[in-house]
C-alpha cells in the first residue's frame, strides 16, 4: 500500500529504521533508511521503479509489477423453501454499477454470483416456479465477499385461471 506524503512510520524495524517523506523528489513518495546509512530506499510510483541503496554504495533497481487489475468479489448464501427443503435450479442475478453476474443454485440450494467489482449490488432470485422472500436483498461489496443471504422460496399456485 502506497505511504501518503506527509506520514511518518516509526519502528519499521525497531530502534534503527525511519521513513522520511520531507521533501522528496518529484513522483517518490519519501524514503526508508535505517541509521548509520546501511540502507536506503526510495519508490517511484510513476513509474512503478524501487531504489535500494546499501552502504557500501550500491544501488540496486527495480522494476515494480503493475496491479492485475481491481479486485473482485461476490455473494453468496442458500435458498430453501418453507419446510427448509433446498430450492436447486433457480437463477440468481447480481446487478450493480460493476455489471451483473448470475449464479444457479446447486442441489444444496446454495448460489454465489462472482466477479464483480466493489460497489452495492441487488441480489434477485429469479424462477416461474417459485416466489421468494425477500424479493430481493442489496449488498455493498467493498473488501471482502459478502455471505450468509438467505431466501425463502414459496412454490407459485398452478391452479387454472377460471373467468
Amino acid at each position: 500500500m502506497p505511504v501518503p506524503p506527509g506520514v511518518i512510520l516509526q519502528e519499521i524495524k525497531p530502534g534503527n529504521t525511519y521513513f522520511s517523506s520531507a521533501a522528496p523528489p518529484a513522483g517518490y513518495i519519501g524514503t526508508l533508511s535505517s541509521l548509520g546509512g546501511a540502507v536506503s530506499l526510495a519508490a517511484n510510483e510513476a513509474t512503478n521503479t524501487l531504489y535500494v541503496a546499501s552502504v557500501n554504495g550500491t544501488v540496486n533497481v527495480y522494476s515494480l509489477a503493475t496491479p492485475a487489475g481491481s479486485p473482485v468479489f461476490g455473494a453468496y448464501g442458500k435458498i430453501k423453501t418453507p419446510q427448509g427443503a433446498a430450492a436447486a435450479g433457480i437463477t440468481v442475478s447480481a446487478a450493480g454499477p460493476g455489471g451483473t453476474a448470475t449464479a444457479i443454485t446447486d442441489a444444496a440450494g446454495q448460489f454465489a454470483p462472482a466477479g464483480l467489482p466493489l460497489g452495492t449490488y441487488t441480489i434477485t432470485p429469479v424462477s416461474p416456479s417459485f416466489s421468494f422472500g425477500p424479493a430481493s436483498v442489496t449488498v455493498s461489496l467493498i473488501d471482502r465477499n459478502v455471505g450468509g443471504l438467505a431466501f425463502q422460496a414459496a412454490r407459485r399456485s398452478s391452479r387454472p385461471v377460471t373467468r
